[in-house]
């Protein structure tokens, strides 16, 4: 409790100075709330809800750092934003992200449940979604030199959080195969996916291969050299931007923990006894006829 105050002070002294001179704090602020604006229009939608829109919801944030003596610059796990929003004609309401911004310009932000709702929902078809409230992810890209959105200097929302439709996002995940069993790895943020169990990987940067770019996270995340083999499973949309692909994989040595606090290899009797990550629950089920023919 004291320390969700202190943010709340903090984010109170923000808003008044207009988050000071650091530029992070104020490009945060300003990738989280398109970021929050976009996804809470397409819940709505999900739900059956239409004629909700992004610029409706006067969607205001604030970000800032732990507590008032913490500087609101620089890459940590201590931020929290602070979202305000109008639904309709409905009261202002707030939702605070806690939130880690990444040295790379990435964030990942998530709420209380209490406030955003479970990690996934039923929509209006009766097929059970991901939440797309519950974590929100993003990043922040360099301003390029003047004549780009006014010549402004510091930095900028890249494109997924602008009003124009972003390129797809690819997301590569590895499922690792050892003498019958498969690794499984387990995450430690955001906080409300941490103890859930998925493939090890990341997103696909730009001029990579999904080869390349799994051959990369599997050296950071796991520190270890890889051979990528076969596409396993279906492509598995992660939303309306972004879709992941898992890969047959085998390593050399041992995984290390580096991202995760956990690693195991599962026999195919064992993959039901792991919470996965949503978006992984589809390539589990043909993992498993995969592993059940070997």
């Amino acid at each position: 409790m004291k320390a969700r105050a202190a943010l709340l002070a903090a984010l109170t002294v923000a808003t008044l100075s207009g988050c000071g001179p650091s530029f992070e704090a104020s490009a945060l602020a300003a990738a989280v709330g398109p970021v929050f604006g976009n996804l809470y229009v397409r819940a709505q939608v999900e739900q059956g809800r239409t004629g909700v829109t992004r610029e409706a919801l006067h969607v205001t944030t604030v970000c800032a750092r732990g507590g008032q003596n913490t500087p609101n610059r620089g890459p940590g796990a201590d931020w929290a934003c602070m979202v305000g929003f109008n639904d309709g004609d409905g009261p202002f309401q707030q939702v605070l992200y806690e939130t880690t911004l990444k040295p790379d310009g990435c964030f990942v932000a998530d709420a209380p449940p209490a406030v955003v709702g479970d990690a996934t929902f039923v929509d209006a078809a009766g097929r059970r979604r991901v939440n797309p409230l519950y974590v929100l992810d993003g990043c922040l890209g360099p301003v390029t030199p003047a004549g780009d959105l006014g010549g402004r200097s510091g930095w900028r929302p890249r494109l997924a959080t602008m009003n124009i439709p972003p390129a797809m996002v690819h997301v590569v995940g590895a499922a690792v195969l050892r003498d019958g069993r498969v690794l499984a790895s387990r995450r430690t943020d955001p906080p409300r996916l941490a103890g859930f169990w998925e493939f090890p990987g990341g997103k696909v940067e730009v001029d990579e291969s999904d080869e390349q770019a799994l051959r990369r996270e599997l050296l950071e995340e796991l520190e270890v050299a890889s051979v990528i083999g076969a596409r396993l499973g279906p492509e598995v949309p992660i939303d309306d931007s972004a879709v992941l692909r898992i890969y047959l994989a085998t390593i050399e040595g041992e995984p290390q923990l580096v991202d995760h606090d956990i690693h195991r290899w599962l026999s195919v009797e064992e993959l039901d006894q792991v919470d996965w990550v949503p978006v992984d629950a589809p390539v589990v089920e043909a993992l498993k006829l995969l592993m059940l023919e070997v």
